[in-house]
This record gives structure tokens, sequence and C-alpha cells, in this order.
């Protein structure tokens, strides 16, 4: 009886979370195809769609909702996701170079081995995300917001950290004190 009656939750459970998905927490076709055909697409909901390896350099994704979506070894040099929702997004040796990520949230993002140099992260809120071997040369973070972030094993050459707490980050302490002397940064004072 107890066997039948957890089966019968798990059962319910389920029902339950498919029945509470709406069309927009899913990407929509009309959007991906409306991306894939024109590189615009500002505000469209692509959640969870599979655009490895595509080439949408200059794509203006502004606002867009990229949530899970993946972009493995996406090229996206200077596009435009300003204020666009990356969180969970597989990010894996995606290009960014020169892309605007201004005010973006990156919540638990892959960007493992991206190429970000030049990118622009001011205002964006970044939590838990992997930056683990990333390039970020010349990266802009001022007025990020950084927690849990993991920057093991990043180059760091010229990228700017000014205004940014950076006291829940995690660097790779060697490489980190190799770059420090070209970076921007100040902790933020605290009474």
């Amino acid at each position: 009886m107890v066997r039948s009656e957890v089966i019968g939750g798990i059962a319910i459970a389920l029902g339950l979370l498919v029945t509470t998905l709406s069309p927009t927490q899913a990407a929509e076709q009309t959007d991906v195809n409306r991306l894939l055909r024109t590189g615009h697409c500002p505000g469209c909901n692509l959640s969870g769609v599979n655009l490895y390896g595509q080439d949408l350099r200059g794509a203006n994704l502004q606002g867009a909702n990229l949530q899970q979506a993946d972009l493995w070894g996406a090229d996206l040099r200077q596009a435009n996701l300003e204020g666009a929702d990356l969180s969970a997004a597989e990010l894996y040796g995606v290009d960014l170079r020169q892309a605007n990520l201004r005010n973006t949230t990156l919540w638990g993002t892959d960007l493992v081995r991206a190429r970000l140099m030049g990118t622009d992260f001011r205002g964006a809120k970044i939590t838990s995300a992997n930056f683990r071997g990333a390039n970020l040369a010349g990266a802009d973070f001022r007025t990020a917001q950084l927690w849990g972030v993991n920057f093991y094993g990043a180059q760091w050459q010229d990228a700017n950290f000014d205004g940014v707490d950076i006291t829940q980050v995690n660097f790779d302490r060697d490489g980190w004190q190799r770059t420090m002397r070209r970076v921007e940064y100040h902790y933020p004072i605290t009474p």
C-alpha cells in the first residue's frame, strides 16, 4: 500500500509539473526561426534551445531568455545580449569577443574556455558561473555583481574590475597574482 501511494504521489507531482509548464517556458520555434533567419531576436524566448556551434556574429538578443540554452562553441562575436538571461546556459568554448553582456543574468552559466576578450559585463549579475580557462583579456566587469564565480585558470590581461567585490570569487592564485598588476580593481569599503 505504501509503495503504491509513493508511486501515485510521484505521478501526481509529474502531472502537475507538466501542466504548469507554459509555452513561454520553452523556446518558441518562431523565435528560433527568426534568430537563425535574421540574426535579430530581441526579447525572444530561446530557453532550452540548441544553438550548438551556430554562427550568430553580431546577433541582437537584447533582453532574450536564453535560460538553459546550449550555445556550446557558438560564434557570438559582437553580439548584443544586454539584459539577457543566460542562467544555466551552456557556453563552453563560445566566442563572445567584443560582445555586450551589460546587465545580463549569468546564474550557474558554464563559460569554460570561452573567448571573452573585450566583452562588456558592466552591471551583470554573475552567480555560481564557471569561467575556468576563459580568456577575459580586456573584459569590463565594472559594477558587475560577482558571487561564487570560478575564474580558475582564466586569462586576465587588462580586465577591469573597478568597483567590484571580488571577495566571494575563486581565482587561480598564481595566475591572479601574475596579472593583478594590470587589472583595475577595488575592494568595497566596509564599516
